[in-house]
């Protein structure tokens, strides 16, 4: 399915440790397991903790927070790339005008995808964005379906419905779209499929992706500066400090998450994927964002749903390996 093959974005991906990784048949295999799982449960920890708590330490508008994010995301990208001597994969895909194309439709939905979040953050509107992520997988299936001819079997079928009425709950009881799930959602998972088909790495892709938008950000932050709306321009030390490590804070889970898509199966990359959204949730509650009822059966619906495609994933990986 799109949503297991999609796993090497480094924006995608609980279940038991022992049922989840590859039947280890030596002491190195063992190992290689451990040492993945606790890359995976860094990777999405981070993305579900730290970043959301670091959103919230930053005192900056939205569009600046995102435009740190992309100018000082660039330097460490490369820096990264230099490290692991991937300038030639680097070369080869900017000569590539497909693999550019591709990748000029991938940092559109990226960039929409990190603004999103950065707003829901900022709005203490976490919920949505929680919601919105836990829907992403579900969204990937349907894409499966409409670009990929993929068939769905019945769990999956019912797991997409659930998805859709969870969806039409959060709407009701708002009375509106809720438009931070929705781009949230369709926005990641259309960045996976689109980067599916990209030949480039993760990094080499991430790469050309903040260079595509790096051209826009410096020009945004000319504006804002001009506006005296930059908040880097008269920030204290400590924000200055916290503004300044916005490349690393996209990179760290970066490397962990490739570290652990090296060594564990893909399976067991979807259902970690799932702590991101939980602590999402968690921290929303904690911070006094209100769950009412009908956003509550919202959740459920969606829980749901994800227990049926983590069911019929493990039932297809457990097959595979019988065969």
């Amino acid at each position: 399915m799109l949503i297991q093959r999609i796993c090497d974005s480094p924006f995608v991906a609980l279940s038991t440790y022992h049922r989840l990784l590859s039947t280890p048949h030596t002491e190195h295999e063992l190992r290689t397991g451990r040492a993945g799982f606790a890359f995976g449960v860094a990777a999405f920890m981070w993305w579900g903790v730290v970043m959301t708590l670091y959103l919230a330490a930053v005192k900056a508008e939205p569009v600046e927070q995102l435009i740190q994010r992309i100018c000082f995301g660039v330097p460490s990208v490369l820096l990264l790339v230099a490290l692991m001597r991937q300038f030639p994969q680097l070369a080869k895909a900017l000569r590539n005008k497909r693999v550019m194309l591709l990748l000029l439709a991938s940092t559109v939905l990226i960039v929409l995808n990190w603004s999103a979040f950065i707003y829901s953050v900022s709005a203490d509107r976490l919920m949505d964005a929680s919601l919105g992520y836990y829907a992403t997988p579900l969204v990937s299936i349907a894409l499966g379906v409409i670009f990929l001819g993929e068939r769905l079997g019945k769990l999956e079928w019912i797991g997409v419905a659930l998805a859709v009425a969870s969806v039409a709950l959060a709407t009701w009881e708002r009375g509106a779209l809720p438009w931070i799930s929705i781009t949230l959602m369709f926005a990641f998972a259309g960045y996976g499929l689109i980067r599916k088909r990209v030949d480039a790495g993760p990094l080499v892709g991430l790469t050309i992706e903040m260079m595509i938008a790096l051209p826009f950000a410096a020009a945004a932050y000319f504006w804002l500066a001009a506006q005296d709306r930059a908040a880097i321009v008269s920030a204290p030390p400590s924000q200055l400090a916290l503004m300044a490590i916005a490349g690393f804070m996209v990179i760290a889970p970066l490397v962990w998450f490739s570290a652990a898509a090296r060594r564990l199966r893909l399976a067991t990359l979807g259902i970690l994927q799932y702590i991101s959204p939980t602590a999402q949730m968690i921290i929303g509650l904690i911070k006094g964002e209100e769950i009412s009822p009908v956003r509550m059966a919202a959740f459920v619906l969606i829980w749901i749903a994800l227990f049926c495609y983590s069911y019929n994933s493990i039932q297809r990986s457990r097959r595979s390996r019988k065969t």
